[in-house]
């Protein structure tokens, strides 16, 4: 009797856990089945994975409205860098996908989707791609802050990253001197974005299943789908757009420099270079080898990864970093000020973005600012800079924009971080 009764209680546990499941499965492939025909075509792909997507509707807007409405993609990294442009949002719904929650709604009755990705390229990366292939995503933006590396260019300044480039991709070399390692390889389809950017070489034609086992090191013929990049470029038009802000306002120099100072300082939009990788981990004698290998306005960690992904799968893009600080002035940091100054530049692109056409022309070095460090030294990735072992360097050589190959001897130009204008 014992018996069946602890029978009657599995059974009975094993219906609640039957209904209890058919009940869950029953919520995903309702609000599945309001999605589109995007939504059923990655169900067809991803299969088994279709439980990653969660719809959390605020509204009575269906998923199938949320994924294919053309939107702008706005990527941003830490929690203090999202509060603005949420607050901006009048947000309709959450589509939660492997566990990125991408908030869906409108800024000034513009549709947009918005994620934080978190901190450094990987992430922004993943960010980015799950957003490009889940959502109708026509321009994409990371905004947030960024620190100076431009003498030119304040805490509280705002730069617009035409070009983009990965600072970790540096090598050093025995002799004292470095060089860019060569980019990062892209596949390209007919799809990618990648006009007027740096490019530094391409892959080679790979084996096939019937030459694989004689296949060795290959023939070693290239193969021009396979494109090594040292910079991207982002959408000229979404740069020129994003650079005609004109009200971020004044700044107190003292909150500038951090020192006891009076007066106030006009804060301007400059079109400049991004440089993102973890340079923070070396000496800071290095910055100034580094300095003068990648011209860039602007240190951080994530533009390289989010530009990777919207290039590759073919959405013009652009970042827009606030300066919160300056490695000519290290005792100072306004993040959340920079922060706000990003997201009234993305808003202010969001709400004109319909004037644009043809968002994936690229820029060109001719659309940098006149204070950009690249203008200045005509250039963007130096060839080889070789330096002293007191942190000095003593010898840059690089091709300028005609394409004639250039030798600086002793330049004095390139600060280290500890280094005041």
């Amino acid at each position: 009797m014992r018996v069946m009764k602890g029978v009657s209680k599995v059974i009975a546990a094993l219906l609640i856990l039957t209904i209890a499941g058919f009940a869950g499965m029953a919520y995903f492939y309702v609000s599945y089945a309001q999605s589109s025909a995007k939504l059923s075509a990655l169900e067809g792909l991803y299969g088994r994975f279709s439980y990653r997507l969660k719809y959390v509707p605020l509204s009575d807007q269906p998923l199938s409205q949320a994924l294919d409405t053309p939107r702008v993609g706005i990527v941003d990294i830490t929690a203090y860098e999202q509060a603005p442009v949420l607050a901006l949002m009048n947000v309709t719904g959450e589509v939660i996908i492997d566990g990125f929650t991408y908030y869906v709604g409108t800024v000034k009755g513009h549709p947009v989707v918005e994620v934080r990705a978190g901190e450094k390229d990987s992430s922004a990366e993943m960010a980015a791609l799950l957003m490009d292939q889940y959502f109708n995503v026509t321009a994409a933006i990371l905004s947030g802050i960024g620190g100076s590396r431009n003498p030119y260019i304040n805490t509280g300044d705002v730069v617009v990253g035409a070009f983009v480039i990965n600072k970790g991709s540096v090598h050093f070399h025995n002799g004292n001197y470095m060089t860019d390692y060569g980019g990062d390889e892209m596949i390209v389809t007919n799809a990618s974005i990648i006009g007027n950017s740096v490019v530094t070489g391409y892959g080679e034609v790979g084996p096939v299943p019937s030459n694989a086992p004689s296949y060795g090191y290959g023939p070693g013929t290239e193969d021009v789908s396979y494109v090594y990049v040292a910079a991207l470029t982002a959408s000229a038009p979404l740069v020129r757009l994003a650079s005609s802000y004109s009200s971020l306002g004044a700044m107190p120099i003292a909150d500038i420099t951090g020192e006891n100072s009076t007066g106030l300082v006009q804060a301007k939009v400059v079109v400049g270079v991004i440089s993102s990788g973890g340079f923070w981990t070396d000496p800071i004698s290095l910055n100034a080898f580094q300095n003068a290998l990648y011209q860039a306005d602007v240190g951080e960690n994530e533009g390289w990864g989010f530009a990777f992904a919207n290039a590759q799968y073919g959405v013009p893009w652009v970042i827009i970093r606030g300066i919160s600080n300056s490695h000519f002035y290290p005792g100072v940091f306004h993040g959340v000020l920079a922060a706000d100054r990003a997201a009234q530049v993305t808003a202010y692109v969001v709400e004109n973005l319909g004037s644009l056409s043809d968002l994936r022309q690229t820029v060109n070095y001719s659309m940098l600012s006149p204070i950009s460090e690249a203008k200045i030294h005509g250039y963007i990735v130096a060839n080889r800079v070789y330096y002293s072992n007191n942190g000095t360097v003593t010898e840059v050589q690089y091709a300028n924009q005609q394409g004639q190959n250039v030798t600086v001897y002793n330049p004095t130009e390139y600060p280290s971080t500890l280094t005041s204008p």
